[in-house]
């Protein structure tokens, strides 16, 4: 992976192009989808997700940083049992 000036240690996605930025998610908020999302969890659990198009997906997440390629627009307090941060990545 190339790494660009301004963003010397870039975390990328599958297609291997680094992020250039990121948004805090709170859970049950709305967001402008991103490319991914990234979950900072501190207690493992499940993740609850809605999608652009309404649909949710639960996944479960281990404790530590991890990245997603999932464009979501909300993490959902229903079905969400991790403790964690998240990060709708740009």
């Amino acid at each position: 992976m190339d790494v660009i000036p301004f963003v010397p240690n870039p975390i990328g996605d599958v297609n291997n192009f680094p992020f250039l930025g990121g948004v805090a998610m709170t859970v049950g908020a709305i967001y402008r989808p991103g490319r991914s999302i990234a979950v900072n969890c501190t207690s493992a659990g499940n993740v609850s997700v809605t999608f652009p198009d309404g649909s949710t997906l639960v996944f479960p997440v281990a404790v530590g940083f991890e990245t997603f390629p999932f464009a979501v627009k909300m993490i959902n307090s229903a079905g969400t049992t991790a403790t964690a941060t998240y990060s709708n990545l740009r």
